[in-house]
């Protein structure tokens, strides 16, 4: 549409809504101004649209969303993109909330860093938590790939838990980007605490895999306080292969559970339980396919997505990744 015939649209929109009101025409008006880049204006019209309930403001929501984008509201944005996806399955509104959540995710990142020294590590909630890819040692590319893969598993399991604030993966990615451009991202048993901080988090999960001949793993894990500044608890480690890599996860997880001291739900418990692929081949694509979002290489990032989606159709964390970039 040219600019010269969006600004016709809004006219013939206003003069519609001045002549007979109605939340439709309302709507109308506010959609006509999003789609002339007048978004300023929108924002004005569609905003006593935004609380109600049904379509009007379903739609009033989304475009009111799009213009906050437009104008670098990213909460703003945010907030109307949840609406709209709580109503709808639509792909292309997911993507354009997972850009808005990594954009957010980048400019906290940079936020934290900048005002570092002000940062009072005590005030940090006291079950929040955050977990760093695993670093891994020996094995080819596609092992490096299991930390990104382990850490995200991880991060859904702690999720089931009520008693833990989990601090998103795209914030942690953000912040070790932001570090790798200063050139100390590495995140091991010294620096989880600062980076745990950075995101956020009272508490850091981190760790490593070793790959040896065979398709052996050790996979190690370590919990960081950032308050304190220190270690909780001992290692967790568990001794396993590639084939029972999805079942040695989740021993990880319920050690972890343990180690930040919460009792789950047998609901809880359950749900932890449930492996979100049986399928190694499709958890491997996944893993590639989070190492390259975090990265920032999203066009790779979707391949590897929809490859583990195509392996297994009923893996819905791969599937909801893929739309997201």
């Amino acid at each position: 549409m040219s600019p010269a015939s969006a600004t016709r649209d809004v006219d013939q929109a206003k003069r519609a809504y001045d002549a007979q009101p109605s939340p439709e025409a309302q709507l109308r008006l506010g959609e006509a101004q999003v789609r002339a880049g007048q978004d300023t204006a929108a924002r004005v019209t569609l905003r006593s649209l935004l609380g109600g309930s049904g379509d009007v403001a379903d739609r009033a929501n989304l475009f009111d969303a799009a213009a906050a984008d437009q104008l670098g509201d990213l909460a703003g944005a945010q907030r109307g993109y949840d609406r709209w996806l709580a109503r709808h399955d639509d792909g292309a509104v997911r993507g354009r909330l997972g850009d808005v959540v990594r954009r957010e995710a980048d400019a906290s990142a940079r936020a934290a860093i900048a005002s570092e020294r002000t940062l009072a590590a005590s005030s940090l909630p006291e079950h929040s938590v955050g977990v760093a890819p695993l670093v891994v040692t020996g094995g080819d590319s596609t092992d490096a790939s299991l930390g990104y893969g382990l850490a995200d598993l991880l991060i859904t399991d702690l999720s089931r838990s009520a008693q833990l604030q989990v601090v998103d993966r795209v914030r942690t990615d953000a912040l070790l980007q932001e570090l790798q451009r200063a050139g100390s991202s590495r995140v091991d048993s010294t620096t989880a605490p600062r980076v745990g901080r950075l995101i956020g988090a009272r508490r850091l999960v981190n760790g490593a895999v070793a790959v040896t001949a065979g398709g052996h793993l050790t996979v190690s894990t370590r919990v960081a306080d950032a308050a304190r500044g220190s270690l909780v608890g001992q290692p967790v480690t568990e001794r396993t292969s590639l084939d029972d890599i999805l079942q040695s996860e989740k021993s990880l997880a319920f050690a972890l559970f343990t180690q930040l001291g919460v009792t789950l739900t047998p609901a809880e418990r359950a749900a932890v339980e449930q492996q979100p692929t049986r399928y190694l081949s499709a958890f491997l694509a996944y893993s590639q396919g989070t190492r390259a979002e975090a990265l920032g290489d999203y066009r790779d990032a979707h391949a590897y997505y929809a490859r583990a989606v195509m392996i297994d159709p009923g893996f819905s964390v791969a599937a909801s990744r893929m739309q997201a970039v």
